[in-house]
């Protein structure tokens, strides 16, 4: 940490802005989220499975039930989009009153994550500093507050690299829970592909087959029917979910829509995205990079190329920048600079919220940070394939 002082300095300065924009922003909807999954498991348990496939319905049930919670109802539509997997999340908590389920979910999940952090350091102060820092970024006062999943997608993936070279089908099994939130799916085939990984595969698909036929065998076959239904496109409501979501979207696709280009552009982009983020991997994970580098470099690409993320979805930037400025001696000063600027870019975003300022500028140049977890990818990838081509390049680093 003793190299990049000023750094830490300014995100220690910085990180508790991150906590006082969600609070000016959202402190009407505290948990807006998490009332999503508690209302889910509710609806499951009055086996009102209509009202949980309909948005609308869903919404206003949430609104209902949650009256005393919010300061104001939700006006647009906040339905339960996940995959059935994911409801048995929502089940494990939601027979607790909804504060207490709140708060023992995002206990549980934020202790798992520092956990996972405290394999990645050699000693106990960095270890600290590791977990607090993770724990000051903007991006983690979204994900608290919002009651969203993020510590648990960082821990898995982080349990998942940990364990790779020693315990490969463990670590797939880590990986498989990613399934909570599909977006990150797909990279995680593509970083084990390239890296011939076997047993982290054959462990991924026994995890992820095992939660599939658990959450079929608790919630039901037809669950999983009208969530592929909706995730195929074979919904009536679909167009509308989408532009509810793309609301405070940060992905390549939505910040293109927000700079002013048109729908095939921005396609176009979003799936470049995706295409730089497998590449990416492909590069790291193929390569001699250390285990460290490819963690970074898999954490940058998750976010990247995903078709959906928002702000709280950063922590995992945020821990890439975190293992990349702790973990290696010598950090090029444009290197730490774009480092530093991802950890900070939720204080400006989403680009939706910047609009509401209505300050075009300001709007566009959060509608543009998406490049900055592309640019730090590339980066992190050309270090990484410079020192796989360099001799003697240690692995452990």
């Amino acid at each position: 940490m003793n190299g990049h002082r000023r750094i830490f300095l300014a995100f220690a300065v910085l990180g508790p802005c991150g906590w006082f924009l969600f609070w000016a922003v959202f402190h009407t909807v505290p948990g807006q989220d998490w009332v999503v999954f508690n209302t889910a498991a509710a609806l499951f348990r009055a086996h009102d499975f209509t009202t949980l496939a309909d948005p609308r319905g869903f919404t206003d049930v949430l609104n209902r039930t949650h009256a005393a919670w919010f300061q104001k109802p939700i006006s647009v539509l906040h339905p339960w989009v996940y995959p059935p997997v994911t409801l048995l999340l929502a089940l494990a908590f939601g027979w607790l009153p909804y504060l207490v389920s709140l708060g023992a979910f995002l206990g549980v999940t934020i202790a798992a994550m520092a956990a996972a952090l405290w394999q990645w350091q050699p000693d106990t102060r960095s270890r600290i500093g590791l977990v607090i820092f993770v724990l000051l970024c903007p991006a983690t006062a979204f994900a608290i507050g919002a009651g969203q999943l993020s510590f648990l997608i960082a821990a898995a993936v982080l349990a998942g690299m940990a364990w790779l070279e020693v315990r490969p089908f463990v670590a797939g099994l880590a990986f498989s829970l990613l399934c909570l939130k599909p977006q990150f799916v797909p990279l995680i085939p593509v970083a084990l592909l390239a890296g011939r990984h076997g047993r982290a595969i054959a462990g991924g698909l026994v995890g992820g087959l095992v939660l599939v036929a658990i959450s079929a065998a608790v919630v039901g076959i037809p669950a999983w029917v009208a969530w592929i239904r909706l995730a195929t496109g074979d919904n009536p409501v679909l167009g509308k979910l989408i532009d509810v979501v793309r609301v405070y979207d940060q992905s390549a696709h939505t910040c293109l829509r927000i700079l002013g280009f048109g729908e095939g552009i921005a396609g176009a982009g979003q799936v470049l995205a995706i295409l730089l983020a497998a590449g990416c991997i492909g590069v790291a994970f193929a390569g001699r990079a250390s285990l460290r580098q490819r963690t970074i470099v898999l954490l940058l690409a998750l976010v990247a190329g995903a078709p959906h993320v928002g702000d709280y979805d950063h922590v995992l930037l945020a821990i890439a920048v975190l293992l990349l400025l702790l973990g290696r001696r010598n950090v090029r000063a444009g290197e730490a600079s774009l480092a530093a600027c991802v950890w900070i870019a939720p204080i400006f975003n989403p680009p939706a919220l910047m609009a509401v300022l209505k300050i075009p500028v300001l709007t566009d140049l959060s509608a543009a940070s998406f490049l900055l977890p592309i640019a730090l990818m590339l980066v992190e990838t050309s270090v990484v394939h410079g020192a796989s081509t360099a001799s003697g390049f240690d692995r452990s680093e």
